[in-house]
Protein backbone atom coordinates (compact mmCIF):
# COMPACT_ATOMS: atom_id res chain seq x y z
CA UNK A 1 0.00 0.00 0.00
CA UNK A 2 2.75 2.29 1.14
CA UNK A 3 4.33 1.73 -2.59
CA UNK A 4 0.85 2.71 -4.26
CA UNK A 5 0.59 6.12 -2.45
CA UNK A 6 3.92 7.14 -3.21
CA UNK A 7 3.56 6.09 -6.67
CA UNK A 8 0.27 8.38 -6.40
CA UNK A 9 2.54 11.22 -4.83
CA UNK A 10 4.93 11.43 -7.15
CA UNK A 11 2.43 11.17 -9.70
CA UNK A 12 0.63 14.22 -8.79
CA UNK A 13 3.85 16.17 -7.95
CA UNK A 14 4.60 15.55 -11.51
CA UNK A 15 1.23 16.77 -12.72
CA UNK A 16 1.15 19.64 -10.71
CA UNK A 17 5.19 20.50 -12.29
CA UNK A 18 4.09 20.14 -15.81
CA UNK A 19 1.53 22.37 -15.29
CA UNK A 20 3.43 24.55 -13.84
CA UNK A 21 5.90 24.14 -16.98
CA UNK A 22 3.41 25.16 -19.39
CA UNK A 23 2.37 28.37 -17.54
CA UNK A 24 6.09 29.63 -17.47
CA UNK A 25 6.69 28.62 -20.87
CA UNK A 26 3.63 30.67 -22.10
CA UNK A 27 4.58 33.36 -19.88
CA UNK A 28 8.49 33.13 -21.54
CA UNK A 29 6.97 33.85 -24.91
CA UNK A 30 4.60 36.25 -23.98
CA UNK A 31 7.69 38.51 -22.59
CA UNK A 32 9.75 37.69 -25.68
CA UNK A 33 7.01 39.05 -27.98
CA UNK A 34 6.48 42.21 -25.25
CA UNK A 35 10.67 42.81 -25.81
CA UNK A 36 10.83 42.11 -29.33
CA UNK A 37 7.60 44.76 -29.60
CA UNK A 38 9.46 47.31 -27.17
CA UNK A 39 12.75 46.82 -29.48
CA UNK A 40 10.76 48.10 -32.38
CA UNK A 41 8.84 50.70 -30.49
CA UNK A 42 12.31 52.18 -29.23
CA UNK A 43 14.10 51.60 -32.93
CA UNK A 44 11.31 53.70 -34.23
CA UNK A 45 11.54 56.33 -31.25
CA UNK A 46 15.40 56.83 -31.55
CA UNK A 47 15.04 57.46 -35.50
CA UNK A 48 12.56 60.09 -34.67
CA UNK A 49 15.05 61.50 -32.14
CA UNK A 50 18.38 61.83 -34.27
CA UNK A 51 16.09 62.84 -37.32
CA UNK A 52 14.92 66.27 -34.67
CA UNK A 53 18.63 66.64 -34.04
CA UNK A 54 19.25 66.86 -37.28
CA UNK A 55 18.48 70.23 -37.49
CA UNK A 56 20.11 73.01 -36.64
CA UNK A 57 18.41 75.03 -34.50
CA UNK A 58 20.24 78.67 -35.22
CA UNK A 59 18.83 78.23 -38.45
CA UNK A 60 15.72 77.99 -37.44
CA UNK A 61 13.01 80.22 -37.19
CA UNK A 62 12.82 80.69 -32.78
CA UNK A 63 9.19 79.97 -32.63
CA UNK A 64 9.72 76.41 -34.68
CA UNK A 65 12.99 75.77 -33.07
CA UNK A 66 10.93 75.64 -29.80
CA UNK A 67 8.66 73.69 -31.20
CA UNK A 68 11.58 71.27 -32.55
CA UNK A 69 13.29 71.24 -28.33
CA UNK A 70 9.78 70.20 -27.39
CA UNK A 71 9.51 67.38 -30.06
CA UNK A 72 12.72 66.48 -28.94
CA UNK A 73 12.54 66.24 -25.38
CA UNK A 74 9.62 64.38 -25.46
CA UNK A 75 10.99 61.96 -28.05
CA UNK A 76 13.58 61.22 -25.21
CA UNK A 77 11.26 60.85 -22.43
CA UNK A 78 9.33 58.28 -24.36
CA UNK A 79 12.42 56.43 -24.91
CA UNK A 80 13.68 56.49 -21.72
CA UNK A 81 10.11 54.98 -20.27
CA UNK A 82 10.60 52.48 -22.88
CA UNK A 83 13.94 51.75 -22.23
CA UNK A 84 12.99 51.44 -18.11
CA UNK A 85 9.78 49.27 -19.44
CA UNK A 86 12.32 46.77 -21.32
CA UNK A 87 14.67 46.33 -18.84
CA UNK A 88 11.58 45.39 -16.53
CA UNK A 89 10.62 43.09 -18.96
CA UNK A 90 13.92 41.69 -19.24
CA UNK A 91 14.04 40.84 -15.69
CA UNK A 92 11.04 39.41 -15.79
CA UNK A 93 12.32 37.14 -18.26
CA UNK A 94 15.24 35.80 -16.30
CA UNK A 95 13.17 35.21 -13.22
CA UNK A 96 10.48 33.25 -15.27
CA UNK A 97 13.27 31.05 -17.22
CA UNK A 98 15.03 31.23 -13.24
CA UNK A 99 11.61 29.50 -12.03
CA UNK A 100 11.34 27.31 -14.94
CA UNK A 101 15.14 25.80 -14.82
CA UNK A 102 14.38 24.87 -10.96
CA UNK A 103 10.44 23.54 -12.09
CA UNK A 104 12.19 21.26 -14.62
CA UNK A 105 15.35 20.01 -12.59
CA UNK A 106 12.63 18.92 -9.62
CA UNK A 107 10.93 17.35 -12.39
CA UNK A 108 14.09 15.34 -13.50
CA UNK A 109 14.17 13.80 -9.92
CA UNK A 110 10.64 12.34 -9.65
CA UNK A 111 11.49 8.97 -11.29
CA UNK A 112 8.14 6.66 -11.80
CA UNK A 113 6.78 4.69 -14.89
CA UNK A 114 3.87 4.74 -16.52
CA UNK A 115 3.95 0.91 -16.31
CA UNK A 116 3.39 1.45 -12.51
CA UNK A 117 0.56 3.02 -12.60
CA UNK A 118 -1.03 1.18 -15.33
CA UNK A 119 -0.06 -2.00 -13.09
CA UNK A 120 -1.79 0.10 -10.01
CA UNK A 121 -5.14 0.99 -12.27
CA UNK A 122 -5.48 -2.86 -12.46
CA UNK A 123 -5.42 -3.29 -8.98
CA UNK A 124 -8.00 -4.56 -6.84
CA UNK A 125 -8.75 -3.24 -3.21
CA UNK A 126 -7.77 -6.62 -0.71
CA UNK A 127 -10.46 -4.73 1.46
CA UNK A 128 -13.53 -2.80 0.68
CA UNK A 129 -12.91 -0.44 3.95
CA UNK A 130 -9.62 -0.06 2.59
CA UNK A 131 -10.52 3.64 1.06
CA UNK A 132 -7.70 5.18 0.15
CA UNK A 133 -5.83 2.24 -2.06
CA UNK A 134 -9.54 1.99 -3.85
CA UNK A 135 -8.42 6.25 -4.02
CA UNK A 136 -5.55 5.39 -5.41
CA UNK A 137 -6.57 2.93 -8.07
CA UNK A 138 -9.17 5.46 -9.32
CA UNK A 139 -6.53 8.00 -9.61
CA UNK A 140 -4.52 6.10 -11.80
CA UNK A 141 -7.16 4.64 -13.72
CA UNK A 142 -8.14 8.00 -14.41
CA UNK A 143 -4.88 9.57 -15.56
CA UNK A 144 -4.14 6.23 -17.91
CA UNK A 145 -7.05 7.27 -19.04
CA UNK A 146 -6.47 10.91 -20.04
CA UNK A 147 -3.44 9.20 -21.41
CA UNK A 148 -5.34 6.97 -23.93
CA UNK A 149 -7.27 9.89 -25.08
CA UNK A 150 -4.18 12.10 -26.03
CA UNK A 151 -2.91 9.22 -27.62
CA UNK A 152 -5.91 8.65 -29.88
CA UNK A 153 -6.66 12.11 -30.60
CA UNK A 154 -3.01 12.33 -32.14
CA UNK A 155 -3.61 8.88 -33.95
CA UNK A 156 -7.01 10.71 -35.51
CA UNK A 157 -5.28 13.87 -36.65
CA UNK A 158 -2.79 11.98 -38.21
CA UNK A 159 -5.11 9.66 -39.84
CA UNK A 160 -6.95 12.92 -41.24
CA UNK A 161 -3.75 14.25 -42.59
CA UNK A 162 -3.38 11.27 -44.47
CA UNK A 163 -6.66 11.07 -45.85
CA UNK A 164 -6.70 14.60 -46.96
CA UNK A 165 -3.00 14.39 -48.34
CA UNK A 166 -4.35 11.24 -50.40
CA UNK A 167 -7.48 13.51 -51.33
CA UNK A 168 -5.00 16.16 -52.83
CA UNK A 169 -3.58 13.53 -55.24
CA UNK A 170 -7.33 12.29 -56.05
CA UNK A 171 -8.08 15.91 -57.03
CA UNK A 172 -4.74 16.38 -59.06
CA UNK A 173 -5.71 12.55 -61.01
CA UNK A 174 -9.01 14.59 -61.77
CA UNK A 175 -7.36 17.76 -63.05
CA UNK A 176 -5.09 15.64 -65.08
CA UNK A 177 -8.14 13.58 -66.72
CA UNK A 178 -9.90 17.02 -67.89
CA UNK A 179 -6.05 18.16 -69.18
CA UNK A 180 -6.13 14.62 -71.23
CA UNK A 181 -9.67 15.26 -72.92
CA UNK A 182 -7.59 18.96 -74.07
CA UNK A 183 -4.99 17.01 -75.50
CA UNK A 184 -1.87 16.03 -74.75
CA UNK A 185 -3.09 12.78 -73.59
CA UNK A 186 -0.35 10.23 -73.58
CA UNK A 187 1.62 12.55 -71.18
CA UNK A 188 -1.28 13.71 -69.09
CA UNK A 189 -2.01 9.45 -68.56
CA UNK A 190 1.27 8.33 -67.36
CA UNK A 191 1.29 11.65 -64.88
CA UNK A 192 -2.36 10.69 -63.51
CA UNK A 193 -1.42 6.88 -63.00
CA UNK A 194 1.56 8.35 -61.07
CA UNK A 195 -0.74 10.40 -59.21
CA UNK A 196 -3.26 8.01 -58.75
CA UNK A 197 -0.89 5.36 -57.57
CA UNK A 198 0.69 7.75 -54.78
CA UNK A 199 -3.49 8.19 -53.64
CA UNK A 200 -3.84 4.04 -53.17
CA UNK A 201 -0.03 4.14 -51.14
CA UNK A 202 -1.03 7.16 -48.79
CA UNK A 203 -4.76 5.51 -48.51
CA UNK A 204 -2.91 2.71 -47.16
CA UNK A 205 -0.85 4.68 -44.59
CA UNK A 206 -4.36 6.30 -43.92
CA UNK A 207 -6.09 2.94 -43.46
CA UNK A 208 -3.16 1.69 -40.85
CA UNK A 209 -3.57 4.91 -39.33
CA UNK A 210 -7.58 4.41 -38.98
CA UNK A 211 -7.28 0.87 -37.93
CA UNK A 212 -4.79 1.97 -34.67
CA UNK A 213 -7.17 4.54 -34.07
CA UNK A 214 -10.06 1.92 -33.52
CA UNK A 215 -8.07 -0.36 -31.51
CA UNK A 216 -7.67 3.09 -29.34
CA UNK A 217 -11.23 3.98 -29.21
CA UNK A 218 -11.88 0.10 -28.25
CA UNK A 219 -9.54 0.13 -24.99
CA UNK A 220 -11.27 3.52 -24.46
CA UNK A 221 -14.91 1.62 -24.46
CA UNK A 222 -16.05 4.09 -27.32
CA UNK A 223 -17.31 3.16 -31.00
CA UNK A 224 -15.13 2.15 -33.68
CA UNK A 225 -14.87 4.48 -36.70
CA UNK A 226 -15.48 3.60 -40.61
CA UNK A 227 -12.52 1.65 -42.61
CA UNK A 228 -11.34 2.95 -46.17
CA UNK A 229 -12.04 0.38 -48.79
CA UNK A 230 -8.74 0.21 -50.51
CA UNK A 231 -10.44 -2.37 -52.67
CA UNK A 232 -11.85 0.80 -54.40
CA UNK A 233 -8.41 2.38 -54.36
CA UNK A 234 -6.87 -0.88 -56.52
CA UNK A 235 -9.90 -1.11 -58.68
CA UNK A 236 -9.57 3.12 -59.51
CA UNK A 237 -5.40 1.96 -60.41
CA UNK A 238 -6.30 -0.89 -62.46
CA UNK A 239 -9.27 0.13 -64.50
CA UNK A 240 -6.98 3.56 -65.66
CA UNK A 241 -3.95 0.89 -66.61
CA UNK A 242 -6.68 -1.79 -68.32
CA UNK A 243 -8.12 0.74 -70.47
CA UNK A 244 -6.95 4.36 -71.01
CA UNK A 245 -9.75 5.04 -72.82
CA UNK A 246 -12.15 5.10 -70.18
CA UNK A 247 -11.25 8.18 -68.79
CA UNK A 248 -15.02 9.38 -67.90
CA UNK A 249 -15.77 6.21 -66.23
CA UNK A 250 -12.65 6.49 -64.09
CA UNK A 251 -13.73 10.25 -62.89
CA UNK A 252 -16.40 8.89 -61.65
CA UNK A 253 -14.54 6.71 -59.76
CA UNK A 254 -12.42 9.25 -58.17
CA UNK A 255 -15.25 11.32 -57.14
CA UNK A 256 -16.80 8.47 -55.36
CA UNK A 257 -13.72 7.80 -54.00
CA UNK A 258 -13.31 12.15 -52.97
CA UNK A 259 -16.76 11.33 -51.34
CA UNK A 260 -15.97 8.41 -49.48
CA UNK A 261 -12.49 10.30 -48.17
CA UNK A 262 -14.87 13.34 -47.33
CA UNK A 263 -16.81 11.22 -45.03
CA UNK A 264 -14.12 8.96 -43.17
CA UNK A 265 -12.53 12.24 -42.36
CA UNK A 266 -16.05 14.06 -41.00
CA UNK A 267 -16.61 10.75 -39.01
CA UNK A 268 -12.92 11.23 -37.21
CA UNK A 269 -13.51 14.75 -36.51
CA UNK A 270 -16.75 14.31 -34.55
CA UNK A 271 -14.89 11.12 -32.82
CA UNK A 272 -12.55 14.22 -32.28
CA UNK A 273 -14.90 15.99 -30.87
CA UNK A 274 -16.16 13.49 -28.42
CA UNK A 275 -13.28 12.34 -27.35
CA UNK A 276 -12.58 15.80 -26.12
CA UNK A 277 -15.85 15.74 -24.16
CA UNK A 278 -14.55 13.01 -22.47
CA UNK A 279 -11.48 13.91 -22.10
CA UNK A 280 -12.68 17.69 -20.10
CA UNK A 281 -14.96 15.03 -18.15
CA UNK A 282 -12.19 13.23 -17.22
CA UNK A 283 -10.45 16.03 -16.05
CA UNK A 284 -12.26 17.84 -14.26
CA UNK A 285 -12.50 14.15 -12.37
CA UNK A 286 -9.00 13.82 -11.99
CA UNK A 287 -9.34 17.14 -10.05
CA UNK A 288 -12.00 16.18 -7.61
CA UNK A 289 -9.70 12.94 -7.12
CA UNK A 290 -6.61 15.30 -6.12
CA UNK A 291 -7.99 17.08 -3.60
CA UNK A 292 -9.87 14.03 -2.36
CA UNK A 293 -6.33 12.89 -2.14
CA UNK A 294 -4.62 15.88 -0.64
CA UNK A 295 -7.21 15.56 1.78
CA UNK A 296 -6.06 11.90 2.50
CA UNK A 297 -2.51 13.24 2.81
CA UNK A 298 -3.41 15.73 5.21
CA UNK A 299 -4.59 13.18 7.24
CA UNK A 300 -1.36 11.13 7.88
Amino acid sequence: MSHGIDLIDMMLSQKRGLEQSSILISQIAECKQQLEKLNVELESSQTSLTKLERFSLSAVVHSLSGSKDNKRQAEQEAITALESKRAETQKSLQQLKTELSKTETLLSKIDYGEDQILALSQMRPVSQKDDRLKLAIDIAKNHIVIIKIDEAIVTAKSAIEKLEETADYLDAARNLGVTARMGSNVISAFAKHKKLDTAKQVATQAQTLISQFNRELGNLNMPKTGSISLGEFARIVDSFLNDLNTDIHIQTKINKASDQLFFYKQSIIQTIKELRSKQKQEVERSASLEQNWNIFRAED
